[in-house]
């Protein structure tokens, strides 16, 4: 296995160890930025329940109305009214951002047009708000065990199986979510 660099984790993902609770608990992050000023990412395993890209998208005039169901997940606790397209590298437009191999990110209102119409990148996801993190608090939180760092093929990225991808970046690393301790605190 590669040794990550943990100066660098732009285009890593993010497992949060099991005994991580609260809005980040069972969570997946994509890093799309990594710098001695902080970072940012966006949580990939969270759908949110009972909304998706018609309903988003339903009072955009500009939106055609495909009927086509495309989750919408939870990114993050940042600005949760900014919403944001994790997208391969298929297709590429003035505002894209390129976040890591073969990854993406891309906010324009032609990407939310093209997706409606079914013109838009081959595999996305749209994610409302993101994780951010100051100079030196990522690091901090991997020094004190809440998050393991990996690398997941792009395509695993946007697959369908949401509630699976914690569970198969733990995989990618060689562990089992059961066979993982929790903390026991300190006598």
């Amino acid at each position: 296995m590669d040794k990550i660099n943990i100066n660098n984790l732009r285009g890593k993902c993010l497992a949060a160890m099991p005994s991580l609770e609260g809005q980040f608990a069972r969570s997946l992050i994509f890093v799309c930025s990594h710098s001695s000023e902080g970072a940012m990412g966006f949580v990939v395993n969270k759908p949110f329940p009972n909304m998706s890209f018609s309903e988003l998208t339903f009072n955009l005039p500009f939106v055609s109305k495909s009927g086509e169901i495309i989750p919408l997940y939870q990114g993050g606790p940042m600005e949760r009214d900014k919403g944001f397209v994790l997208h391969d590298d298929s297709l590429i437009y003035d505002d894209t951002f390129l976040a890591g191999e073969g990854v993406c990110i891309t906010s324009s209102p032609q990407i939310l047009q093209d997706i409606s119409t079914q013109r838009g990148p081959k595999r996305c996801m749209i994610v409302l708000g993101y994780a951010g993190w100051t100079s030196g608090q990522l690091e901090a939180e991997i020094a004190q065990n809440m998050w393991m760092v990996t690398s997941l093929p792009p395509q695993w990225l946007f697959a369908d199986e949401a509630a699976d991808k914690w569970a198969y970046a733990l995989a990618s690393l060689g562990v089992e979510k059961a066979s993982l301790s929790l903390p026991l605190g300190h006598s």
